[in-house]
């Protein structure tokens, strides 16, 4: 019978290996050497809706269909999620039904998200009003975008979109 080390491998075996791996397994494999860190991240990518995010946490999660019902979420995401992970978000759901909410604070995370989230084929935006012009330039990069969908779930006579 003979044995093989997992550093002969090819990289399409190992990938693979790592796509049938849970969420648990893969968290724990990702912890395993560098190698397994950067092989886990694409299937390492989602958050619990309305939780705080913290780097612990994004290693428990699978990556990829992201929802983020409260500002907490969204702020906590932009600031804790590395930048070259967001490439991996397919789905991404922002629900900010708080009304209340400063349009500026919001417009500027939803703009750090978008423009880092640049292969996100499917946007939910649930916004209570609306955001400032500064978002708009994101839209141009989303080149992946299928399908958009925005709502206004304030009333539109006093915090209109």
């Amino acid at each position: 019978m003979v044995t093989l080390n997992w550093n002969v491998l090819p990289a399409e075996m190992k990938y693979s290996v790592v796509e049938l791996l849970n969420a648990k397994d893969t968290a724990a494999f990702a912890k395993a050497s560098r190698e397994a860190y950067h092989m886990s991240v694409p299937t390492m990518f989602a958050v619990s809706a309305g939780h705080t995010v913290s780097p612990h946490t994004m290693l428990m999660c699978i990556w990829q269909d992201i929802k983020l019902n409260t500002f907490d979420a969204l702020r906590s995401f932009v600031l804790n999620v590395p930048a070259a992970h967001c490439r991996y978000v397919r789905t991404l759901q922002v629900e900010l039904s708080t009304p209340g909410l400063s349009a500026t604070q919001i417009s500027g995370h939803l703009y750090e998200l978008l423009s880092r989230c640049v292969r996100v084929e499917e946007l939910s935006l649930k916004l209570a009003g609306s955001l400032k012009p500064t978002v708009i330039p994101c839209f141009e990069r989303l080149h992946h975008l299928t399908k958009l969908s925005i709502t206004n779930v304030a009333e539109e006579e006093t915090s209109p979109l």
